[in-house]
């Protein structure tokens, strides 16, 4: 009988040691490490892009639904919200998350991404896709082009809304390049806030309400585990951004938390359904804990007014186009930040709202973190004499009548020189004259 008992609290010990290993590591956190369920993971700051955290960031993933995030990107950066797109024959039968579209249904672009980013609906994705670029073919090399612009160093996209394909692929750090990129957009932040969207009514449906996919906005409900204790996926500090799931990539968040001025940005792959929101929870509350933003401009804030060569006015003043900021460590002192500003060399009219004029760089502990640009709060344009600068005439009537104005005066001028000169010469030849009549009529009388 005693036997058998302590069989059975060493199987009890065993199994309470194993289920806390497994808590522990589900979401847990501390200073050092973080312990996730993802397999690949990184946590950065949102307005200067510094990694404060990263697991396996390079490893090559499928991103599934995260995808959509560049589709918004380009569709906000390309298209008309209020532009109206009608629904061809073969994208209401996209596979995946929809909203049943029917063909010859009509949306606003704005509706569909909506739609895309509230509710996750892969037809929206395509929809958008062929609006930009007639196929999703020639979709996803526009995609391409613009994750390598933002930084993206391994990814690959063939489709606009992630569907499992062997050759759609992204790292944990590519996507928090391109989110840290969508996440500067006001309508794109707009959107992936919302907790829920109704698709108004078309010719061809009734109104459809739609939630959202993001568990941290608005799950109040369930259970996760993180840190070793059950709390709700419902993250007070949570902006957005999307979420992601595929048989192939099986839970994938990519998220947006700010706190006290502090927006960090975290990505999260081949998680479980729950488990990513409690690792992206795990991330948020590491980097909220250890970290914190110190701005040093925020964005579009005033920086000096500067001279324009040729310009009218031949005065601007300048803004930064971004927030100039950098992480620090808590323990770190403000006094380790320094910062330069770069103007560029030729500042030559004509010049329209926002150009780069120069750029704010800060240092941390004299070496370069991050680089702001300097940008034009307002237009500039060519002046009477701007073709002194950059060799073009800006008032070709005005300045012909100048120099006709000057060729006359200098004409003028010229025959008033000649005629004073004229008059001394006269005057001269009179003085001579006098002078050899008084000098005849005196030897004369002699």
């Amino acid at each position: 009988m005693k036997r058998l008992l302590t069989v059975a609290l060493t199987v009890i010990v065993a199994l309470t040691m194993t289920l806390g290993t497994s808590v522990c590591a589900y979401g847990a956190s501390s200073k050092d490490a973080l312990e996730l369920e993802a397999t690949t993971a990184i946590l950065i700051d949102a307005k200067t892009g510094e990694i404060l955290f990263s697991k396996n960031k390079d490893v090559q993933m499928a991103p599934a639904s995260m995808t959509k995030i560049m589709t918004a990107l380009l569709a906000i950066e390309n298209l008309d919200m209020d532009t109206v797109v009608t629904i061809d024959d073969e994208t209401p039968y996209t596979e995946g998350n929809i909203i049943y579209m029917h063909p010859g249904e009509k949306f606003t672009v704005e509706q569909l991404l909506k739609a895309m980013l509230v509710s996750s609906a892969n037809d929206c994705a395509v929809a958008l896709a062929k609006t930009m670029s007639g196929t999703v073919k020639d979709f996803a090399n526009l995609m391409n082009g613009k994750a390598k612009e933002l930084g993206a160093k391994n990814t690959n996209f063939v489709n606009p809304n992630g569907l499992d394909d062997k050759r759609h692929v992204s790292t944990a750090y590519d996507f928090a390049m391109i989110a840290k990129e969508a996440m500067k957009n006001e309508t794109f932040r707009e959107i992936v806030s919302m907790t829920s969207y109704t698709v108004p009514k078309t010719n061809k449906n009734k109104k459809r309400p739609l939630y959202t996919t993001n568990r941290l906005l608005s799950d109040k409900y369930n259970d996760i585990v993180v840190n070793g204790e059950y709390r709700k996926p419902y993250y007070k500090d949570a902006i957005g951004i999307k979420t992601g799931f595929t048989p192939v990539a099986l839970g994938s968040l990519c998220a947006a938390a700010e706190r006290n001025g502090t927006e960090l940005i975290s990505v999260v792959m081949h998680s479980s359904d729950f488990g990513r929101f409690a690792d992206t929870i795990a991330l948020f509350e590491y980097g909220f804990a250890n970290y914190s933003t110190y701005t040093v401009y925020d964005k579009g804030e005033a920086v000096e007014t500067i001279k324009v060569k040729g310009g009218k006015p031949d005065e601007v003043k300048t803004v930064t186009d971004y927030y100039a900021a950098v992480n620090l460590k808590k323990s770190e002192s403000k006094d380790i930040v320094t910062k330069d500003i770069v103007w560029n060399d030729k500042i030559v009219a004509p010049i329209a709202k926002g150009t780069v004029v120069g750029q704010v760089k800060l240092y941390k502990n004299k070496k370069l973190v991050t680089t702001t640009n300097i940008v034009t709060a307002d237009k500039v344009e060519e002046g009477m004499f701007s073709f002194l600068y950059n060799g073009h005439v800006a008032y070709p009537g005005k300045l012909a009548l100048l120099i006709a104005a000057i060729v006359l005066v200098l004409i003028a001028i010229v025959l008033v020189i000649i005629r004073i000169v004229n008059r001394r010469k006269r005057m001269k030849q009179r003085q001579r004259q006098a002078m050899k009549i008084a000098r005849e009529r005196k030897y004369g009388h002699r």
